[in-house]
């Protein structure tokens, strides 16, 4: 089970669960499974500047497990998907798009802020939550 990686500088048990199971579900399914594909159809039918921010949401994120892995030195949930997935087609993705010259400064701006605020919602809900966890009994 994911556990919590801030262990250290709060002096909690790192025996808490960072996530429950159907809160990251949930986070998934809203980020993912909907703001994902509503992004992709904008881009696709208004204009490609509305699907800018997936990729870099998706960088973002694997870079989060890959610290959390360097932090914990375990494995987590979604770390193979980053090192095989998130990372490599985000960053091909980013690549590609910026080639295109289908944006400017100012669209790549606002799709990493929207990304980071993505990254920061739940980096605060995970803390958040953290504070009102009890260990996992084994």
């Amino acid at each position: 089970m994911l556990t919590h990686r801030f262990t250290k500088k709060n002096g909690s048990d790192p025996n808490t669960l960072v996530l429950s199971a159907r809160e990251a579900y949930w986070i998934n399914v809203g980020i993912v499974w909907a703001l994902f594909p509503a992004s992709a159809l904008a881009a696709m039918v208004v204009d490609p500047i509305w699907g800018l921010w997936i990729p870099c949401f998706t960088v973002l994120n694997g870079l989060s497990h890959i610290i959390a892995w360097m932090q914990d030195r375990s494995y987590n949930p979604g770390l193979v998907a980053s090192l095989a997935l998130n990372i490599p087609v985000g960053t091909a993705a980013i690549l590609i798009l910026t080639s295109s010259d289908i944006a400017g400064f100012v669209a790549w701006a606002a799709a990493i802020l929207i990304a980071v605020g993505f990254m920061a919602f739940i980096a605060g809900y995970v803390t958040y939550q953290s504070h009102n966890r009890h260990p996992v009994l084994h």
